[in-house]
């Protein structure tokens, strides 16, 4: 005896809005697409092959266009700019926010630094020292 198969099951007895589980994350995220493909699956079972929008995961179709998912898009590509840019300064645990406002406190006392050395030689010069 054979059973149906419904049209609206993806093999594996999952859903049509299951969410795809990555090996690399072991399933605690959504399938990050290697080849920038949609990682909807399709009623027959299929991967959809519509392109994902930039940074997200899915294409416009499928809920790329979705102001939350468009604004987490924005944030990854935000993140990604600046470990590009800055390399993974302190550790790839840390959140990015906190490093840059770290390296402005830094900065801001390195200035204060240079603007106490640029005074006194300006003080030494008026008083003819």
């Amino acid at each position: 005896m054979s059973e149906a198969i419904d049209p609206m099951r993806a093999p594996g007895g999952r859903g049509p809005r299951a969410r795809v589980q990555s090996a690399t994350d072991g399933g605690n995220g959504p399938e990050t697409p290697e080849d920038g493909r949609c990682t909807a699956r399709t009623r027959s079972g299929g991967r959809c092959r519509g392109m994902a929008v930039t940074g997200a995961t899915m294409c416009r179709m499928h809920g790329g266009a979705a102001p939350q998912v468009r604004a987490a898009a924005q944030r990854r590509e935000a993140t990604a700019e600046f470990l590009r840019t800055y390399g993974d300064v302190d550790g790839p645990q840390e959140d990015p926010a906190v490093v840059v406002s770290r390296l402005i406190r830094q900065a801001s006392g390195h200035v204060a630094w240079l603007l106490e050395r640029v005074q006194e030689t300006e003080a030494e010069a008026w008083c003819g020292a």
